[in-house]
């Protein structure tokens, strides 16, 4: 079994392989626009439109070298999904964070937090 240091150390090697590919990706006016507002169809562009950077970011998911990777045309697309998507409006939508919060954060205190409002008076 593989300690946490490891499966780290793996995942962060994965991430740097992944990041010139997935840049030069957003380079691309159209799929940048694509990204930002369809992800689903800015992996078909990309499949269609930059073959090498779709083989380049599956082989690292994969841990093999490009030159060896063998395209699998059903496994490709969820890779590109999982990898393109979790940076996606979607994502960030289905996936709400506190940090993401613009609104004034609490201070814990239930006091300080309880605005004053006038009650309505029993007639």
């Amino acid at each position: 079994m593989k300690s946490n240091a490891q499966m780290n150390e793996k995942a962060l090697d994965i991430m740097a392989d992944i990041f010139d590919p997935f840049c030069a990706l957003l380079a691309d006016k159209e799929f940048n626009t694509l990204f930002l507002t369809d992800f689903k169809k800015a992996i078909s562009y990309a499949c269609k439109n930059h073959k090498d950077k779709v083989v380049e970011i599956a082989a690292a998911i994969d841990g093999v070298p490009v030159e060896e990777y063998k395209v699998n045309p059903f496994i490709l697309p969820i890779k590109l999904m999982m990898v393109i998507g979790a940076y996606s409006k979607e994502a960030k939508d289905l996936f709400p964070s506190q940090s993401q919060n613009t609104e004034e954060t609490s201070s814990g205190s239930a006091m300080v937090n309880t605005e004053a409002t006038d009650l309505p008076k029993d007639s």
